[in-house]
């Protein structure tokens, strides 16, 4: 796999983050290479300079063995809470806040990086923040994230109710002013919320096949009908046809949002698509 000049640019960001994580040589506990090996991707740490190691190791793991990219940051961080610990200079939330966020650029969500029991051990961890005229509390988050694993195991029609519960109790979470389902004439809209002074009406869908054009452009066709300030949401897991994303010209001020789940064990995939019609 070929790096972008986004991906490239935000794993050099990473790097230099994670350079304070861990020694790169010299510690027979904490260290990169130690990191590398449980990661089981020991061929990308190269010895050398540390910075352009790390880069390196960052880059290649992500390219090369995509999967083991969640956990090599897993284990890393594990790590270094041991190290930093030992230094009087514990693992702050601030710096695994600057982490979760560079990770979602790259598209991975790591459940346990947002988990609340693990923020609160942190160093300078608040219980809650506040977000708009939101508080967020880190612990209804961990309940939320506990929540949508036990969805997963449902039978599929249980699965679609529960599945839009847990999106309402999450926008409700953050103040978007969420609506339950609504049924409007000769069309299913399985809710909606506010943000800033926009009305995003949400379908959400938790099914077996891959949701595809025919499922975006029925959608869309919604979203045309409405006002101008609404906007469509449309939440699928597993995944998109990515035949059916090439049928979605962009534009400079998007009304139809696409966005995705995967999970690579206890790594979560997100995916967000700003297209319109």
């Amino acid at each position: 796999m070929t790096l972008s000049l986004l991906q490239s640019q935000i794993l050099n960001q990473l790097a230099g983050l994670l350079y304070n994580f861990l020694p790169g040589s010299g510690n027979n506990n904490f260290s990169f290479p130690i990191a590398a090996a449980e990661a089981r991707v020991t061929e990308f740490w190269i010895p050398g300079s540390k910075r352009p190691a790390i880069l390196r190791l960052l880059e290649d793991t992500f390219s090369q063995r995509r999967h083991r990219f969640c956990p090599l940051i897993q284990v890393i961080v594990r790590l270094s809470m041991g190290w930093r610990s030992g230094k009087e200079a514990p693992l702050s939330v601030a710096e695994i806040d600057q982490l979760t966020a560079l990770l979602l650029q790259l598209e991975f969500k790591i459940p346990e990086l947002h988990e609340a029991r693990f923020r609160e051990a942190l160093s300078g961890a608040p219980t809650q923040v506040t977000q708009g005229n939101a508080i967020i509390d880190f612990q209804k988050i961990e309940a939320l994230s506990r929540d949508l694993i036990a969805i997963a195991q449902l039978d599929p029609a249980p699965r679609g109710y529960a599945f839009e519960k847990f999106l309402t109790d999450a926008f409700a979470l953050f103040s978007l002013a969420p609506r339950g389902s609504f049924r409007l004439v000769g069309e299913q809209i399985d809710g909606s919320f506010h943000l800033n002074t926009e009305t995003y009406l949400l379908e959400a869908r938790w099914q077996g096949p891959k949701v595809g054009n025919r499922e975006l452009q029925a959608f869309a066709g919604v979203v045309r009908t409405k006002s101008n300030w609404s906007r469509g949401l449309l939440s699928a897991i597993p995944v998109f046809l990515t035949m059916a994303l090439r049928h979605l010209p962009t534009v400079r001020q998007p009304r139809l949002f696409a966005w995705t789940v995967t999970s690579w064990g206890r790594c979560w995939r997100t995916s967000w698509l700003c297209q319109m019609f």
